[in-house]
Protein backbone atom coordinates (compact mmCIF):
# COMPACT_ATOMS: atom_id res chain seq x y z
CA UNK A 1 0.00 0.00 0.00
CA UNK A 2 1.20 3.12 -1.23
CA UNK A 3 -0.26 5.70 1.47
CA UNK A 4 -0.67 9.02 -0.83
CA UNK A 5 -1.90 11.21 -0.29
CA UNK A 6 -0.46 11.66 2.78
CA UNK A 7 -3.36 11.40 5.84
CA UNK A 8 -3.56 10.08 9.38
CA UNK A 9 -4.23 6.18 8.73
CA UNK A 10 -5.95 3.86 11.72
CA UNK A 11 -3.18 1.56 13.52
CA UNK A 12 -5.66 -1.08 12.66
CA UNK A 13 -5.57 -0.74 9.20
CA UNK A 14 -1.49 -0.47 9.06
CA UNK A 15 -1.72 -3.45 10.95
CA UNK A 16 -3.33 -5.48 7.92
CA UNK A 17 -1.10 -4.26 5.40
CA UNK A 18 1.28 -6.81 4.14
CA UNK A 19 4.10 -3.65 3.29
CA UNK A 20 3.89 -0.02 2.96
CA UNK A 21 5.72 2.15 0.77
CA UNK A 22 5.44 6.19 2.21
CA UNK A 23 7.94 8.60 1.47
CA UNK A 24 9.16 10.17 4.64
CA UNK A 25 6.41 13.03 4.64
CA UNK A 26 3.83 10.58 4.02
CA UNK A 27 5.05 8.05 6.65
CA UNK A 28 5.24 10.57 9.24
CA UNK A 29 1.89 11.63 8.47
CA UNK A 30 0.34 8.05 8.45
CA UNK A 31 1.13 7.73 11.72
CA UNK A 32 0.06 11.44 12.83
CA UNK A 33 3.54 11.88 14.29
CA UNK A 34 4.92 14.72 12.25
CA UNK A 35 7.77 15.32 14.12
CA UNK A 36 9.08 11.88 15.25
CA UNK A 37 12.43 10.38 14.32
CA UNK A 38 11.55 8.38 11.48
CA UNK A 39 14.59 6.00 12.45
CA UNK A 40 12.79 4.60 15.20
CA UNK A 41 9.54 4.24 13.68
CA UNK A 42 10.72 2.19 10.84
CA UNK A 43 12.50 -0.23 13.06
CA UNK A 44 9.38 -0.71 14.70
CA UNK A 45 7.67 -2.37 11.88
CA UNK A 46 10.30 -4.69 10.44
CA UNK A 47 9.83 -6.21 7.42
CA UNK A 48 6.43 -4.53 6.82
CA UNK A 49 7.83 -0.71 5.49
CA UNK A 50 9.77 0.65 2.93
CA UNK A 51 10.28 4.78 3.12
CA UNK A 52 11.52 5.83 -0.32
CA UNK A 53 13.65 9.22 0.16
CA UNK A 54 13.69 10.38 -3.92
CA UNK A 55 17.27 10.44 -4.91
CA UNK A 56 18.85 9.25 -1.78
CA UNK A 57 16.76 5.97 -1.84
CA UNK A 58 14.65 3.70 0.32
CA UNK A 59 14.96 2.69 3.94
CA UNK A 60 13.72 -0.34 5.38
CA UNK A 61 13.54 -2.63 8.25
CA UNK A 62 14.67 -6.65 8.56
CA UNK A 63 12.74 -8.99 10.44
CA UNK A 64 14.94 -8.49 13.35
CA UNK A 65 14.50 -4.39 13.24
CA UNK A 66 17.64 -3.60 11.83
CA UNK A 67 18.10 -0.79 9.62
CA UNK A 68 18.86 -0.99 6.22
CA UNK A 69 19.18 1.60 3.34
CA UNK A 70 19.54 1.14 -0.56
CA UNK A 71 21.19 4.08 -1.87
CA UNK A 72 19.71 5.83 -4.69
CA UNK A 73 21.40 5.37 -8.39
CA UNK A 74 22.74 8.26 -9.94
CA UNK A 75 20.89 9.17 -13.14
CA UNK A 76 20.25 12.31 -14.94
CA UNK A 77 16.08 13.39 -13.80
CA UNK A 78 14.55 14.81 -16.57
CA UNK A 79 10.56 13.67 -15.60
CA UNK A 80 9.78 12.28 -12.26
CA UNK A 81 6.32 11.62 -13.16
CA UNK A 82 5.63 7.74 -12.44
CA UNK A 83 8.84 7.03 -10.32
CA UNK A 84 6.74 6.21 -7.59
CA UNK A 85 4.22 3.70 -9.37
CA UNK A 86 7.17 2.43 -11.11
CA UNK A 87 9.36 2.06 -7.78
CA UNK A 88 5.97 0.30 -6.28
CA UNK A 89 5.52 -2.14 -9.44
CA UNK A 90 8.58 -3.73 -9.54
CA UNK A 91 8.72 -4.08 -5.49
CA UNK A 92 5.91 -6.32 -5.89
CA UNK A 93 7.59 -7.82 -8.78
CA UNK A 94 10.42 -8.75 -7.42
CA UNK A 95 9.71 -9.21 -4.07
CA UNK A 96 9.99 -12.86 -4.08
CA UNK A 97 13.50 -12.89 -4.28
CA UNK A 98 13.51 -10.97 -0.85
CA UNK A 99 13.06 -7.48 0.82
CA UNK A 100 16.51 -6.27 0.35
CA UNK A 101 16.82 -7.86 -3.60
CA UNK A 102 13.13 -6.46 -4.19
CA UNK A 103 14.13 -3.05 -2.64
CA UNK A 104 17.74 -2.58 -4.58
CA UNK A 105 15.76 -3.56 -7.93
CA UNK A 106 12.54 -1.20 -7.26
CA UNK A 107 15.04 1.45 -6.84
CA UNK A 108 16.86 1.09 -10.25
CA UNK A 109 13.56 0.47 -11.95
CA UNK A 110 12.44 3.97 -10.14
CA UNK A 111 15.90 5.41 -11.23
CA UNK A 112 15.25 5.02 -14.72
CA UNK A 113 12.08 6.33 -14.68
CA UNK A 114 12.95 9.65 -14.24
CA UNK A 115 15.77 9.70 -16.91
CA UNK A 116 12.57 9.48 -19.61
CA UNK A 117 9.46 11.92 -19.77
CA UNK A 118 6.00 10.54 -18.78
CA UNK A 119 4.39 7.75 -16.32
CA UNK A 120 4.24 4.81 -18.71
CA UNK A 121 6.99 5.96 -20.97
CA UNK A 122 9.74 6.28 -18.78
CA UNK A 123 8.72 2.64 -17.12
CA UNK A 124 12.09 0.57 -18.11
CA UNK A 125 11.68 -3.04 -19.35
CA UNK A 126 12.88 -5.77 -17.27
CA UNK A 127 16.28 -6.25 -20.26
CA UNK A 128 16.53 -2.26 -19.62
CA UNK A 129 16.52 -2.88 -15.44
CA UNK A 130 18.94 -6.00 -15.81
CA UNK A 131 21.23 -3.78 -18.23
CA UNK A 132 21.25 -1.07 -15.67
CA UNK A 133 21.67 -3.07 -12.71
CA UNK A 134 24.67 -5.05 -14.25
CA UNK A 135 26.17 -1.49 -15.77
CA UNK A 136 26.17 -0.42 -11.83
CA UNK A 137 27.33 -3.35 -10.81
Amino acid sequence: MNPAPAVPLPEELLQRVALLTPNEHEFLTMLAQPDADWRALLAERPGKLVMTHGKHGAYFALARGQLRHQPGFKVKAVDSTGAGDTFNGALATFLPLGLEEAVRRANAAGALAVTRPGAQGGMPTLAELEAFLESEG
